[in-house]
C-alpha cells in the first residue's frame, strides 16, 4: 500500500514533490547508493490519463544521500485536462515506485503523491 501525501496547486504552475525513503527502522535514509530503482508515473485520478508522458520515468537521480526525494513538477506537469470549465479542480497522481536495499533486506516502496489542481479558467470565470 502507498504512502499518500496531498499537496495542491494552481493550473499551469509548477510544484515540489518531497519526501525521505528511510529504512524498515523507520530512522535512517536510504542512500541513492543503495536505490536499485525509481520511476515516476503521473496520470489523472478519475480517467488513468498520463500526463505529459510521464509513464515509468527515471527518477532515482532525484535522491540525495539521505534518503530525500525532491523534484520540481513544471507547469506542464500540472494541466486542467477535462474540457469542461464548470470544474474547479482536478485531482492528479503522482506515484513513485522504488526498489532498494536496506539494512533489513530489499525494500520494495510506494509513494504517492495526490495533487489537487485548481482550475484558473473556472476562477477567471467567477
Amino acid at each position: 500500500m502507498a504512502q499518500v501525501i496531498e499537496q495542491a496547486v494552481s493550473q499551469d504552475n509548477s510544484c515540489q514533490l518531497k519526501f525521505q525513503l528511510v529504512d524498515y527502522d523507520g530512522t535512517t535514509g536510504v542512500s541513492v547508493a543503495n536505490i536499485d530503482t525509481a520511476t515516476l508515473t503521473l496520470q489523472d485520478k478519475d480517467t488513468a490519463v498520463v500526463i505529459n508522458s510521464r509513464e515509468d520515468v527515471d527518477v532515482k537521480d532525484q535522491f540525495d544521500t539521505e534518503g530525500w526525494f525532491r523534484m520540481i513538477l513544471l507547469a506542464a506537469d500540472n494541466p486542467i485536462l477535462c474540457d469542461d470549465e464548470v470544474i474547479e479542480e482536478e485531482v492528479h497522481v503522482a506515484t513513485i515506485h522504488v526498489t532498494a536495499t536496506g539494512a533489513e533486506g530489499t525494500i520494495d516502496y510506494l509513494q504517492e503523491f495526490h495533487i489537487t489542481v485548481t482550475n484558473l479558467r473556472k476562477v477567471a470565470n467567477s
